[in-house]
């Protein structure tokens, strides 16, 4: 039976508070049991212009939190997917934006935990006829910074590595 709820309020419509403090209590669960299709358990949408479709908080100030978390089993799957959509010349999109204010930190985290095989920690791809892969920029004015830096602890390894596989024309595996 469809449940439909409207009205204005401050704070929320609906609030379920679960405390349970035994693996995987849900103050909120959602659930799309279809076996085919694009199902979606859970949709958070929001029309405003400064808006968050979903958000997540992790309040406790101690221990390994998440503010959202995902997981994927499939062979083909995406723990936590994100993408912009919008198209045009002006503005700039990202289809995920990590933020970090600790010290000493990361905005982004790619582990490859495979033990053998060719795995990536963190991977860039632009099809763009002026893109770059992977981007780094360092903006302080003063102190010793890197746009990129790598490090390798094989006894055959590289920090960074460079390869430039046209043909022709002026290229570059490792440049700066």
């Amino acid at each position: 039976v469809p449940l439909t709820l409207t009205g204005t309020s401050v704070s929320h419509i609906i609030k379920a508070e679960n405390t349970s403090t035994i693996v995987f209590p849900r103050g909120l669960h959602g659930a799309a049991t279809g076996a085919t299709g694009f199902t979606i358990g859970v949709l958070g949408e929001s029309a405003s212009t400064s808006g968050t479709g979903v958000a997540g908080l992790a309040s406790a100030a101690t221990g390994t939190t998440y503010g959202v978390s995902g997981q994927s089993d499939s062979i083909e799957g995406r723990g936590v997917y994100g993408r912009a959509s919008a198209s045009g010349v002006t503005g700039v999109t990202y289809g995920g934006y990590f933020e970090s204010d600790s010290t000493p930190s990361m905005g982004v985290y790619g582990q490859a935990t495979a033990a053998t095989g060719s795995t990536f920690g963190v991977f860039g791809l632009s099809t763009s006829t002026s893109g770059r892969a992977v981007y780094g920029e360092a903006t302080a004015a003063t102190g010793d910074t890197y746009g990129v830096w790598g490090r390798g602890f094989s006894t055959s390894g590289r920090g960074v590595f460079g390869q430039a596989s046209a043909s022709t024309g002026t290229t570059y595996g490792v440049h700066g």
